[in-house]
This record gives C-alpha cells, sequence and structure tokens, in this order.
C-alpha cells in the first residue's frame, strides 16, 4: 500500500502554497483507509475520520468526536466542511475540492474549526486530508486528521499584529460597513481609510477585502465565534 508520508509530523508544512507540487505517492486500493484510518488514530491528539467521496463523514476515531463533542449518531453524515468555521468556507472548498485531482496526494493546511457545541469558541487547527482511489484514480473517500493548535505552537498569529486603528478597520470590513462609513466612525478621511486597507492586504498577501477577511481569520488575527466581529490587537510594549 504506497500512503502519503509526513502528515503525523512536520505539521508546519500545512501552510504550503495551493499551488505546489504533489510531493507523494497516495493510496491506490479503495480498501486501503482502513489500515490507514487504524494507522493514524494511534496518533496523539489528532482525530481522524473517514469522509466519502461527498465529503460526509462516515466514521471517526474517540478523538475526532471529542475535538466536535459529538456522538457517531450526530456526526456520521455529516459534510465535514460544515465543521469549519464560516470564515475558512472559500479556502476550505477550494482545498478539498481538489482532492478529486489525481495529481494531489494529499492535502495540508491550517483552518478553523467551528465551536464544539452552540455558544462555544471556535479553534484553529492544522488539517491533513488523504484522497483513497481506486484503480481507476477516481475518487473513493478520504482519511482526514485534525489536530487542534496551542497558543505555542508557533502560529502566524504570534508574528502579525494590528494596531488599534487597523484593527477597528478590519472589524468593520468583517462587518459589512463600507470605506465612508468607517470613516465617518473613526475620523478619518476615506482615502485614508482606503490606504490602510490596502497595506493590510499587501501585508496578508492577498486581492481584496473578503479574501482579507478570510485570512485573517484562517491565521488566528480575529476571534472566532465573536460578533461583531474581534480583531486582535498588537501587545503594547
Amino acid at each position: 500500500m504506497k500512503v502519503a508520508t509526513g502528515l503525523s509530523e512536520g505539521w508546519a508544512a500545512a501552510a504550503a502554497a495551493d499551488d505546489a507540487p504533489p510531493a507523494h505517492d497516495t493510496t491506490s486500493h479503495p480498501d486501503a483507509w482502513v489500515d490507514l484510518f487504524r494507522w493514524l488514530s494511534g496518533e496523539p491528539a489528532v482525530g481522524v475520520a473517514r469522509l466519502d467521496s461527498g465529503m460526509r463523514i462516515t466514521e471517526a476515531n474517540a478523538e475526532f468526536l471529542r475535538q466536535f463533542r459529538r456522538t457517531p449518531g450526530d456526526l456520521y453524515g455529516c459534510p465535514f466542511l460544515d465543521l469549519l468555521h464560516p470564515g475558512a468556507g472559500v479556502r476550505a472548498r477550494r482545498k478539498f475540492a481538489r482532492l478529486s485531482d489525481s495529481r494531489r496526494p494529499q492535502m495540508l493546511d491550517r483552518m478553523a474549526a467551528a465551536g464544539a457545541a452552540p455558544g462555544e469558541p471556535a479553534f484553529r487547527c492544522q488539517v491533513a486530508a488523504v484522497p483513497i482511489r481506486d484503480v481507476l484514480e477516481r475518487l473513493v473517500c478520504a482519511v482526514v486528521l485534525v489536530k487542534p493548535e496551542h497558543a505555542g505552537d508557533g502560529s502566524v498569529a504570534h508574528r502579525i499584529s494590528f494596531g488599534e486603528v487597523d484593527a477597528r478597520i478590519l472589524e468593520g470590513i468583517a462587518a459589512g460597513e463600507s470605506g465612508a462609513q468607517l470613516a465617518r466612525s473613526l475620523h478619518l478621511s476615506q482615502q485614508g481609510v482606503e490606504y490602510r486597507v490596502g497595506a493590510m492586504i499587501r501585508r496578508l498577501g492577498v486581492h481584496n477585502r473578503a479574501s482579507l477577511v478570510s485570512k485573517a481569520y484562517s491565521l488566528g488575527l480575529m476571534d472566532l465565534g465573536a460578533w461583531p466581529p474581534r480583531a486582535r490587537r498588537a501587545q503594547a510594549g
């Protein structure tokens, strides 16, 4: 059985670029997920689930159920993407859609998961997915791993932060405010607001306001589950 390697260690590679070339072979037998699922379930603090070709959960280990505080009856049949925070939705859908490409043997990324229960805060996690294919290279199912991140994991959020004005602008964009509205509430010119928005867009390497907010959530620069939106400020001193 051929298995994508490097999944149980080296999680920092999860931030690899979308267009990075595939590096490893994947499993190529429809029943290969059984041994892979069993093997990965032995990794500490890693939730493991089997997804069908429609990315719906069909089986999960005890750690996965614990992470999301669900029972098999609640979780099985649920689309995996429904467990992710809305701010990570567009990027996650694109990543998982690419699993159907036989040239992409695995997916690694940092994502934000929704709260484990209604009213509970969301959490950031590292996600890996290994597609299982038949002999014709058609996607049969996928095995997905979820490993929650903690403050000491070297998150990008500890290296990027915003001052008070930029944080308030980011919060306003996330809440749907226009540049004119932000200018009035912050006592700035509209050109000044647009300049700061452009600087944040360039800093995070994105192309527009929507992707700025999505990237900020995915990097942990905004508090997940908070409404009105709340951006994390730079630490004083």
